[in-house]
This record gives C-alpha cells, sequence and structure tokens, in this order.
C-alpha cells in the first residue's frame, strides 16, 4: 500500500513530493551461505515473512533563475517478521570437549545435542536450536539454525538522503557554466540477514562536485570529483567457501572530463 501527494508552491518554484508505503511480503525469497563441511554453499530459501514500512520526500526550489536547491529524504523500517531455522554462514553451533559433562546433553525436547565429555556452544546474540523434525527418533540426523525473525532487511538503510546546490552562470557567446554540489547521506546497513557487526557498513556521508560547460546547444564539458573526501564505504558482503567474508568496495575519489557531442 502506498499513498502520496505532488504539489507545487510559490508560483511553482518550488515541488514538494512526498510518499508514504507500508509492504508486507511472504515467502520472500533470500540468498543463504550454508557451512558443509571446510566450505560453503550458496542457496535461495523463501524466509517465510518480512515487512516494510517507510516515507519518502523529494524538494527541488528555483530560488533565483540561476540558483536551485534541492534534496531527497528516505525513513525506511524494513525487517523480518519470521524467519527461524537459518544456519549461521560463519558457524551456528561448535562442539567443546567438557569433562564435567557425564551424560549427553540434550535441548528442550530431549533431542542430544551432544555426546558425554562434550558440549554444544551456539553462536552468541542469536536464538538458535534443533531445526524440528531433525534428531528425534527416526528423523534424520540433529541440525542447528537460528532464529532470524526481527533482524533488518540487508541493504536497508533507516534513513538516507542528499541535498543539491547548483548555480548557472551566463557566458559570453551563449555559453553557460553550471556548478553543482551533492552531498548524501547513509544511516548504513548489513550486508547480510544474520546481521552481524561484521557484516555491517556504518553511517557515512559524501561529497560530489560537478562542472559543466555549456559551450553551444550541441558540445558540452563536464568536469566533477566524485566522493571528495574519499570516503571507504561497502557496497556487498558475500559469505564465501571456508566461512570467509567477502566484500565488493564502492569506488574511492575518482575525478575526471566528460565531453558530450548531442545533435537532434
Amino acid at each position: 500500500m502506498e499513498v502520496g501527494s505532488k504539489n507545487r508552491f510559490l508560483k511553482n518554484t518550488l515541488q514538494l513530493n512526498v510518499s508514504a508505503f507500508s509492504n508486507d511480503y511472504t515467502n520472500l525469497q533470500e540468498q543463504r551461505q550454508i557451512p558443509v563441511g571446510n566450505t560453503t554453499i550458496s542457496a535461495i530459501f523463501n524466509a517465510a515473512k518480512a515487512s516494510a514500512k517507510g516515507v519518502e520526500a523529494e524538494l527541488e526550489w528555483r530560488a533565483s533563475r540561476a540558483t536551485t536547491f534541492g534534496g531527497t529524504l528516505s525513513l525506511l523500517d524494513a525487517k523480518y517478521t519470521s524467519f527461524p531455522d537459518v544456519a549461521l554462514p560463519f558457524g551456528t553451533s561448535i562442539l567443546v570437549a567438557d569433562p564435567t559433562s557425564t551424560a549427553p546433553q540434550t535441548d528442550a525436547n530431549g533431542v542430544v545435542i551432544a555426546p558425554a565429555g562434550q558440549r554444544r556452544l551456539f553462536a552468541p546474540g542469536y536464538k538458535c536450536g534443533v531445526v524440528p523434525g531433525t534428531g528425534g527418533a527416526g528423523q534424520p540426523a540433529a541440525a542447528y539454525g537460528c532464529d532470524l525473525s526481527g533482524n533488518r532487511i540487508p541493504y536497508a538503510a533507516r534513513s538516507q538522503g542528499s541535498v543539491f546546490l547548483k548555480h548557472d552562470i551566463g557566458l559570453a557567446g551563449g555559453g553557460r557554466l553550471t556548478p553543482m554540489v551533492v552531498v548524501s547521506y547513509n544511516s548504513g546497513f548489513f550486508g547480510q540477514p544474520t546481521n552481524a557487526q561484521i557484516e555491517k557498513q556504518g553511517a557515512f556521508t559524501k561529497t560530489d562536485i560537478k562542472v559543466n560547460w555549456r559551450m553551444n546547444d550541441q558540445w558540452s564539458l563536464l568536469g566533477f570529483v566524485d566522493n571528495v573526501g574519499n570516503t571507504q564505504t561497502i557496497n556487498r558482503f558475500v559469505w564465501g567457501g571456508g566461512g570467509a567474508l567477502q566484500v565488493s568496495a564502492a569506488p574511492p575519489r575518482m575525478m575526471g572530463l566528460k565531453l558530450t557531442y548531442s545533435k537532434f
């Protein structure tokens, strides 16, 4: 469900668009990395349920014939409402020696999870246990999973937005020079459903500067510096073989010139 409004004010110099949405998902497909021996396999599963609620806004104000100011804002609450029995890619549980354990360790349903002389430890901070339908009499060997219900959906920042300012400068001969500054903000996100701290990209701000020289109706030259502060951020997190975390980084500071020719 989504509702919104598009508005113009101040003699059509100010445009404000606002929308709010609420979406519920059933059998949301997710990619999971599953430990198998000394490696990890990737498979597509259905997360039982998820929800996403948020607000988005866009503003653009032409303060004068030459100067334009604008911005965007997004507020989002996106999480799994039910996502049980997930094997953690970095290990759901381990067996450790425990000389004080003189009898097999069992869970609340009586399923043996560790033999005498050993103890099973689950990943701290997660609600983990035996996957239903395994480990009992006449059932497959015990498998272990964790309940990720309530975790945030990957790459869904709670808040993000941007502001920009551009100014047109008329040049002799009919050309136009337009400098522009864009500042964007992201509150951070998790790269995997497990929401582990090692998979987290923290909050960051980036600034881009552009100057466009419109020579005439056919030729233009754009000079740019993207990510002026050379802020290091990660675009993607993937758990690979052997429980190793692989990441893809966003581009560092980049600068250049772009010459464009167009003929209508």
